[in-house]
Formats: C-alpha cells, structure tokens, sequence
C-alpha cells in the first residue's frame, strides 16, 4: 500500500527541459498557491481599510494601488510555485514568447482597454459621479473599471463604454472640478418692446428661483435682431447632477419667464411675416354682410 502511494506521489505527470513534474510536487504547489492566494487577500484588504481610514488617498487611487498589489502577488506566487516544481523560470522563455506571441493578436482590445483604464485612474480626468459628455451620449459616470466604464444615462439606461473609446474621442467633463454649469435660456421678444423694462423683468424672474446661484450673478445679453423677434439670452449658473435635472431646471426657468414677461404686458414674438402689395392703382375692397355687397 505504501509503495502504491509512493509510486502515485511520485509519478511524473510531464518533463520539462529535463525537469519532471510530478503529482506530489503539483499537488504542493497548489495548496501553497492557495494559501498565498488567501495571505496576500487578506493584506491587500487590510491596505485598503488602512487607506481609506487614516489617508486622504481617493477610492480611484486605492484601486489602482489593490490592482498592482494583485499583479505583486500574482507574480510573487507565479515564481514560488515554479521553483517549488522545480522550473527554472529561463526554461519558459521560449514558451511564454510564442504563448505571448499567439495571444497578442486576440487579446489586443483587452490590452488596449486595461492599459487606458491605469491611464484614467491615474490621470483622474474622469472621476465616479462625474457628468460626462461623449459620442453625443450624456450621463453620470457609475463605476470605472480596467476594461470599461459604465455611463449611467438620463433615461435610465446604463452604457459600457471601453475605456479605449473614451480615451479616443472628444470628452466633455460638465463637472470635473465641481457640478456646477454655465447655462442659457434663449427669449424673443417683440419689437415695440421696452429693452431695458425686458431686460429688468427677465432679471427679476430669474432671481426668484432658488436653485440658481447668485455668484456669479444671472445676467442678459441683447443677442441678436431676429426675423421676427428681438434675441434676449437669460446666462445662469445651475448646480446639475445628470442630464434630465439640466433639463428640469431649465424647463422651469422658461416657464417662471414666460409667466413674469406676460404678467408684465411683455409679448413673447413668434413667428411671423409681413405681406407688402405694389400695385400700379388703388385697390377696390367691399365688405359682403348677410350676401348684400356693401361699397368700403
């Protein structure tokens, strides 16, 4: 029996440049493997608890520092378990060259995307939480990972973005250094229009508002001589979270304006166009009442 087992212990699973591998020293391997796995999990959660009470380390900066502390230990175990079967780590040269050489090509994209992930973690140009613009696509960033970034949309759609792609296009960060934005409200008023009372009722209207920031102050700008209007542009700062808030306050600001400018006897224009005749003589025009044609 004993022999049985000594001959199990020790038989040669596969030989490497001379170096056989057998199941005992498989077998040791994977348990100290395992036990190294459950060691450098635990201390990478005790950094993390450490960094997160006691450093101002951002929760982007104390991923990438778990994420390199994976790869550490990843290769540190690597290394222990080989030299346990006893595979000079020279000997896989050749054959971590072509394995490396046959999954480039598939593995491009994934390599592509991690590498910008460490890129914006480190750059922090976008941050979790942040309101972001890109490929005509608005939304709250919801997590940034190393393959992608997940981008929470105004209408509740979340959109898994390769951080290659991100990297790549234009971006447009609304709240990079706060969530506050600079944003206008577009008025045509008609022509027979008092400017300077316009002017003072579009203030007013605005400034009642509570969710408008008095520094820096809303302000009008005359814009424009319209085909049918004058062009009045109400600036304001807003404090926005996601696109559809954008849109709620602004759509409020419209109608608290369009109530005070009415209120004030002021005539929103619209559209419209003057009709001139040139005709060489008088025109005869008759009123018709009750089917009788009566001389104007």
């Amino acid at each position: 029996m004993n022999l049985n087992l000594n001959n199990i212990w020790n038989f040669t699973l596969f030989v490497i440049d001379q170096h056989p591998v057998t199941i005992g020293s498989s077998l040791i391997a994977v348990c100290v493997g395992l036990i190294f796995g459950r060691i450098s999990n635990f201390i990478r959660l005790r950094i993390q608890k450490y960094l997160l009470k006691y450093t101002q380390v951002s929760p982007e900066g104390i991923f990438i520092i778990d994420k390199l502390l994976l790869i550490f230990n990843l290769l540190f175990t690597t290394i222990f378990v080989l030299q346990i079967l006893h595979i000079p780590i020279t000997e896989l040269t050749v054959l971590g060259g072509s394995f490396a050489i046959a999954i480039g090509f598939a593995a491009k994209d994934i390599v592509s995307n991690t590498m910008s992930g460490f890129v914006m973690l480190l750059e922090q140009a976008i941050k979790v939480g942040d309101v972001i613009e890109i490929d005509d696509k608005i939304g709250k960033v919801k997590s940034i990972g190393i393959r992608s970034t997940i981008i929470h949309t105004a209408e509740n759609i979340d959109i898994i973005m390769p951080n290659s792609n991100i990297l790549q296009s234009q971006l447009i960060n609304w709240t990079m250094e706060n969530n506050q934005i600079l944003t206008y409200i577009e008025v045509g008023v008609s022509y027979d229009t008092d400017v300077d009372h316009a002017t003072d009722i579009m203030l007013q209207s605005v400034n009642n508002l509570n969710f408008i920031f008095r520094d820096p102050a809303p302000f009008v700008l005359f814009s424009n001589f319209g085909d049918s209007a004058l062009i009045f542009q109400v600036y304001l700062m807003i404090k926005v979270s996601n696109k559809l808030q954008r849109l709620q306050q602004e759509s409020k600001v419209r109608y608290q304006l369009f109530k005070d400018l009415k209120k004030a006897g002021i005539v929103i224009a619209f559209p419209q166009q003057d009709t001139h005749l040139d005709v060489p003589k008088t025109l005869d025009l008759r009123i018709v009442r009750n089917g009788n044609i009566s001389d104007n």
